[in-house]
């Protein structure tokens, strides 16, 4: 999916929510059951991740089906800054 038709996807963490956004700046969807996303990040095979500040990665295809989730159950009491920054 790489390439000028990419989606851009933008972690918007005070709604708990990735948009996904077309090049033109179109909404076209949203992912919600994150916990304040802090970071996306797509590798070569097109599954994205996305930080949250509840010390958990979640694991997605670059069509929003989640594959997995590693951390913390999303407990708010249990809170930290952590982010993703490299793939």
């Amino acid at each position: 999916m790489r390439g000028q038709d990419e989606p851009r996807l933008v972690a918007d963490r005070e709604n708990h929510r990735v948009q996904i956004f077309r090049e033109d700046g179109k909404f076209i969807t949203q992912w919600t059951d994150l916990f304040r996303p802090t970071a996306v990040c797509i590798d070569k095979n097109d599954i994205v991740y996305v930080s949250e500040l509840c010390m958990r990665i979640s694991v997605f295809t670059i069509d929003g089906e989640l594959l997995a989730r590693w951390g913390n159950d999303g407990d708010s009491a249990r809170i930290g800054c952590w982010s993703l920054h490299t793939c």
